[in-house]
Order: structure tokens, then C-alpha cells, then sequence
């Protein structure tokens, strides 16, 4: 198949650009997507770029399986198995599997999830004799990944901040210590530390040479997501004599500035790589109306870098309505009186009928009103397979076995039933 087939001029241009650096402006529904994987596939079959060569980065793992499939679809097997897409972290596991020794980390190091990044500051400030709710997990956490998404240290960043007393400040620099401390211990890594010890180990010559014979292209997704962190990862991988670098990105979806994200290394790239910059502008998604809405809400932000228009493909579409309520059981019952118009009156189905809320918490007055109602509906709740039920407590004594962590010891011993209470587990 030929990778430009179905391509507009735009996307062409970005597919078939070959050496250096570039930088893709690609709102919405503009095929960002379908260009990364259509260059992938041109960098193949046109230049003979070997598969294992090419490097496409995303942020989530369903993206990067998505993009894996689309990958495998365009290009066929076995070379689309071959290039590796994957997000930020699971590359840094990689590397970091293949040389933690160079960096004083065992090859099996354990990586602690979020939950188990809580359990661990628990008991750090208890260990203090400190008051948990004074020092939630939530606050040191933030703190740690602050710091290290900057390559700072976490204990010399709290410092910095005039937020807290200069107790409070000893108070969180000793539980930081004591975290720090116990990962050493059991020879893990947070989740932040996945990219700042790549970041280290790509600072070694030997080791960067190697990822630089290794990796010809290198794809990334998603671009305006990256943080500091990740920016610098970047720097390290690129040849300097290549700089192959393709980022994909749009300011006005940059949504993770909580984690250190900014779409200021947008224009940082532009600047540091002397990028080109070509920019999609041909919208295939929603319909004029849609799409102006949304250009209208964008437009009001006062950071905003530069304004990027799109065209659609699509007709004018229907209006859209924007309606107030005072309170959430009030806009609840306005959502029904619509839904009950539609079915009632519109001969519509209420399988046909989609209501999108921000978050879980916010659906559960509009569920509770449903019901009183006796409208049908499906909730449609997240899922974590890992992470619920028997598998959560079968991970915990696996994890017990290998690392003998306290906290993995007691979910385990009360699976599948409760053996120990809470008052003799903590008289243990």
C-alpha cells in the first residue's frame, strides 16, 4: 500500500520530510495520528529504514497501543512489531532494565505504583511520630514529582516554596529522607524515577552512544504534554548530528500542567532543534458549528500562544445549546426534560442518547434522578483489572515473595478472606 494514499497535501508534506527535525501543528481530528504512522511506513519502505530503527512515543498506554495496531496495519508483519511504540515510561523501563547497573540499581529493581508510593509515605511519616493528616500522601507526592519531573531533588526543592513554615519544611524534608530511604531498601523506583535515572543513564557517553546507533527516528506524540523531564530525555536520545526528530503537538490541548507539563517547550523545540513547522489545518471530525464553539471557548484563554484555525470537511451541523442550572439536582432534571423530549416527541431511542460528565463524582446526583425517573441507562464506570478484587490480592503476594514489602504482606494475608484485623496487625 502506498503510505501517501488518502493524504492531503499538508499531511504529505509532513510524511515524506526525511532528515532533521519537525515540528506538526495538529488540532483535532486534523489526522495527526495517521500522519505518525504513515511517515513510520515511508521511512520503511522509501529509505529502508530498518523497523527496530524508529521510536514512536505517546503518553498513554492505550495510545500506544492504538498507535502499535494502526502501525501493524499500515505496514503489515513482521515489521510492524518491530518499531517500538511506546509511552515516556515503559521506554525508560527498558533502558533502564538493560543498564541499572551502570547507575548502582539492580536489573530487577520494582517499580512502586502510585498506591503503593502512598503506603510507603504513610509509614514514613508515622515513623516520625508525625500526624498523617497533616502530611498527606497526596501533598508529599505532588511535592516528590514536582521536583523530579524539574531534575531537582526533592529535599532541596521544599525549600525553596515560601508556602510552608520553616518546621512544617524539616517536617517534610525528614519524611522525604526516610522515602528515599526505604526505596533504596527495596530497590525500587517511583514512577518519576523512571525518567530522571534514564536521564541519568543517558548522560553517560558510552550509554548514549548506544541509543544513538540504536534509534534513527524517533516520533513523539501528543508533544505539548511533555514536561521538563521528558524535554531533556528527548535532547539525550537525539543524535546531534541527525536530530530526527518528529514532535506532533497543539497548545490547546496541553491539559497535564499539574504534572510539570507547558506548551512553552513547543516553542522551545521550534528554537532549540531550528525546526520547520508545517501545520495541519484541515479538521475531518466535527461539524462547522462544533468546531466554532470550540474555537470560541479557546480563544478566551489568556495564555493562548498562537491562533490556530481550522476547516472543516463536514456541513454546518446542528445548533448547539448551552443551558445553566442553579444547583446539580436542578440541572439533573433539565437533562431529563431533554432526554424525555427526544424520546417522547422525536421518536429518538434512549440508546441513542450519550451523557458525558468530567468526573465520576459529578454523575452520581444525575444517576440518582435517572433511576427515580425509570429512564433506562448504562453507567459505563473505569475498569482496572489489576487493580480490583482476586487480582489485586494475588499481585500482592507475588510482590510479597520477590520484595517482602510490609504492605504487601497484609493485603495478602486477609486474601481471599480476613485472617488478621486491623488491631492485631498493628500490635504485630
Amino acid at each position: 500500500m502506498n503510505a501517501l494514499h488518502g493524504l492531503n497535501e499538508k499531511q504529505i508534506e509532513a510524511v515524506t520530510h526525511k532528515d532533521g527535525p519537525l515540528l506538526v501543528i495538529a488540532g483535532p481530528g486534523t489526522g495527526k495520528t495517521k500522519v505518525i504512522t504513515h511517515r513510520i511506513a515511508h521511512l520503511i519502505r522509501e529509505h529502508n529504514i530498518r523497523p527496530e530503527r524508529i521510536l514512536a512515543i505517546t503518553f498513554t498506554n492505550k495510545a500506544a497501543e492504538e498507535m502499535q495496531e494502526r502501525i501493524n496495519t499500515e505496514i503489515g508483519e513482521p515489521h510492524g512489531s518491530s518499531v517500538k511504540a511506546c509511552t515516556f515510561h515503559a521506554f525508560c523501563v527498558k533502558v533502564l532494565r538493560n543498564h541499572a547497573l551502570k547507575i548502582g540499581l539492580s536489573e530487577n529493581f520494582t517499580i512502586f505504583d502510585q498506591e503503593l508510593q502512598d503506603e510507603i509515605l504513610t509509614e514514613s511519616v508515622r515513623e516520625l511520630n508525625l500526624n498523617p493528616d497533616d502530611y498527606p500522601p497526596w501533598l508529599l507526592r505532588n511535592i516528590i514529582s514536582d521536583a523530579k519531573c524539574t531534575l531537582q531533588n526533592p529535599i532541596d526543592a521544599v525549600g525553596e516554596t515560601d508556602i510552608y513554615d520553616s518546621e512544617t519544611i524539616e517536617n517534610i524534608r525528614s519524611v522525604l529522607r526516610t522515602y528515599q530511604d526505604k526505596l533504596d531498601k527495596y530497590d525500587a523506583l517511583d514512577f518519576d524515577d523512571l525518567l530522571v535515572k534514564t536521564v541519568e543513564l543517558l548522560r553517560i557517553e558510552e550509554v548514549k552512544a548506544a541509543y544513538h546507533q540504536e534509534i534513527s527516528y524517533i516520533l513523539v506524540d501528543e508533544f505539548h504534554d511533555v514536561n521538563s523531564v521528558q524535554y531533556h530525555l528527548l535532547q539525550l536520545l537525539c543524535a546531534p548530528s541527525e536530530r530526527n526528530l518528529m514532535v506532533v503537538a497543539d497548545g490547546d490541548q496541553s491539559i497535564y500542567s499539574w504534572r510539570g507539563s507547558d506548551p512553552q517547550y513547543i516553542e522551545n523545540f521550534r528554537a532549540d532543534f531550528n525546526s520547520p513547522t508545517i501545520e495541519l489545518d484541515d479538521h475531518y471530525r466535527c461539524s462547522e458549528k462544533i468546531l466554532r464553539a470550540a474555537e470560541e471557548v479557546i480563544s478566551r484563554n489568556p495564555e493562548r500562544q498562537k491562533q490556530h484555525t481550522l476547516r472543516t470537511h463536514k456541513d454546518a451541523g446542528r445548533d448547539i445549546f448551552h443551558y445553566t442550572f442553579d444547583t446539580p439536582i436542578a440541572e439533573a432534571l433539565g437533562i431529563i426534560s431533554v432526554i424525555e423530549n427526544l424520546v417522547g416527541r422525536r421518536n429518538y431511542s434512549y440508546r441513542d442518547i450519550a451523557i458525558f460528565y468530567r468526573t465520576h463524582k459529578l454523575a452520581d446526583v444525575l444517576t440518582e434522578q435517572l433511576l427515580r425517573a425509570n429512564i433506562k441507562f448504562q453507567r459505563i464506570l473505569p475498569t482496572n483489572s489489576f487493580g480490583e478484587g482476586n487480582s489485586k490480592g494475588i499481585l500482592a503476594y507475588l510482590r510479597f515473595l520477590q520484595w517482602q514489602l510490609p504492605q504487601d504482606l497484609e493485603q495478602a494475608i486477609n486474601f481471599p478472606e480476613t485472617y488478621i484485623d486491623d488491631l492485631t496487625w498493628v500490635r504485630l
